[in-house]
């Protein structure tokens, strides 16, 4: 076997294997012997070699595909492995010859190949600390934010109002005087409770079914807004939307809270919403960490992408995004989920793109440290894939395959190289890091001006020279 690379642009190169006729020979031999077993030959051939020379000729196309077919699966791996590229990818067949007696058999393939760094960047990077802390008021709000999840919503009475609860309609003036429109609409909220109720209301609003609307006729004075004292006594017939008339709602006490939150008493219902606050606040830091790191990692190290592995890994994510607009709208017809994917098709290539490059820049990192994951560490993290998915370790185990497992062991060997990194970045405040960001892409784009009016200016001064 002969292997030649033929070094293409960025990162593709054709690599051409010729086979000897001696072994073509023999492999047609096998194939025709195969085939001459299974078939029937009109002639009654009493000796079976006749019989395969027979075959050779009915079936030349079909023994000469299969040979071309099995001696490059048998091959092409083994030919790539002797030229020492760190190839990525499946690779495409792009020339075969049809192999027959008495010639050898030729073809190509094209491969990509890994990207190279010439110097990696990846230590003093710099790591934004939030530095926030949870605080009383915080917890507060907290509080507040689930005795609102914990109302109570109670029978709508005429007693109940006069006993101090309160309850909120629209009221909107119906009037032809502007002086009296004019003074009455800033206020269309009307709220009545034991300090403010209107008696002529509640004989009406008892029993309205909800979302009706119910006129009323009163003085200016006796309704919100009134800010005109000569309108005082003016009779104004009032239009009054009915929100919700047969249930008000009354906040639970504060041990009633805690209990229905699951809490003993209301300093450990205050405790549980600190941790929570607590998590979300570290889990926020993380995450703007973690674009900062991303970010600095695809900034500072520039390298060419394999243009195949990036459109593969760009046609999965649409499919998935497909399946999933599918999903989310099963109303809407093919042709507008086909626009709404056209719509995000650039921004999730540029995803696409940005997350390819952070995945080879990871895998450099872990190469340079020696970073490895053994099958102990392997095994636990699909102990805690089986965990996290509340799915059966058998079950969760019968989908992953050698090719899943591989999958799991860089998505792993990239997670060490991230923590890595971490470790060796330089931590300032969150406001210094976005000012400083700032400024680098402020910088960023006026070095490109300078560059594209530069360029500019050459050009034109050799076009002048040019018509000199």
């Amino acid at each position: 076997m002969q292997v030649t690379v033929v070094p293409g642009v960025r990162l593709e190169h054709k690599v051409s294997v010729s086979i000897d006729a001696k072994e073509v020979g023999t492999q047609l031999d096998v194939v025709a012997t195969e085939i001459a077993r299974k078939v029937q030959v009109p002639g009654g051939y009493r000796k079976f070699a006749l019989k395969v020379a027979r075959v050779r000729q009915l079936y030349r196309k079909d023994i000469s595909a299969q040979v071309a077919s099995d001696i490059i699966q048998e091959t092409v791996f083994k030919a790539i492995q002797e030229t020492g590229l760190d190839t990525l990818g499946t690779p495409e067949v792009v020339h075969m010859d049809m192999p027959w007696y008495g010639t050898g058999f030729s073809y190509s393939v094209r491969v990509e190949a890994r990207p190279t760094f010439e110097k990696l960047h990846y230590k003093g990077l710099l790591l934004p600390v939030t530095g926030r802390e949870v605080t009383t008021e915080m917890v507060d709000e907290a509080v507040e934010r689930v005795r609102s999840e914990h109302i109570e919503r109670i029978p709508f009475t005429g007693a109940l109002l006069e006993q101090g609860l309160e309850v909120e309609l629209a009221a909107e003036p119906v009037t032809d005087d502007p002086e009296l429109l004019e003074s009455l609409t800033r206020a269309l909220t009307l709220i009545l409770g034991p300090d403010a109720v209107r008696p002529f209301l509640l004989e009406k609003l008892v029993g309205a079914p909800v979302g009706s609307v119910i006129e009323v006729d009163a003085p200016a004075g006796q309704m919100p807004g009134w800010t005109e004292p000569s309108k005082r006594e003016v009779e104004v017939r009032w239009k009054v939307t009915v929100t919700d008339p047969k249930s008000l709602v009354r906040p639970p006490a504060d041990d009633e809270l805690a209990r229905k939150a699951g809490n003993n008493s209301l300093l450990a219902l205050r405790g549980a919403l600190r941790e929570k606050l607590e998590k979300e606040l570290k889990d926020e830091e993380n995450r703007v960490q973690s674009e900062a790191i991303a970010d600095q990692l695809v900034g500072r190290n520039r390298i060419r992408l394999p243009e195949r592995v990036v459109s593969e890994i760009y046609q999965e994510r649409l499919k998935e995004k497909a399946r999933v607009l599918k999903q989310s709208y099963p109303d809407v017809g093919e042709e507008l989920l086909t626009r709404l994917l056209q719509y995000q098709a650039s921004e999730e290539l540029y995803r696409t793109i940005l997350g390819t490059r952070l995945e080879f820049v990871l895998e450099e990192v872990a190469r340079l440290e020696q970073i490895t994951v053994s099958d102990e560490e392997l095994e636990a993290r699909i102990d805690e894939l089986a965990e996290e998915s509340e799915m059966s370790e058998e079950y969760v185990r019968s989908r992953i395959g050698d090719e899943e497992k591989e999958s799991l062991r860089h998505s792993l060997r990239r997670q060490r190289a991230r923590e890595v990194v971490t470790r060796h970045a330089v931590r300032i405040p969150a406001e210094e890091y976005a000012a400083q960001d700032r400024r680098l892409r402020a910088a960023s784009m006026h070095g490109r001006r300078v560059r594209k009016s530069s360029g500019f200016r050459r050009a034109r001064a050799r076009r002048a020279r040019n018509n000199g």
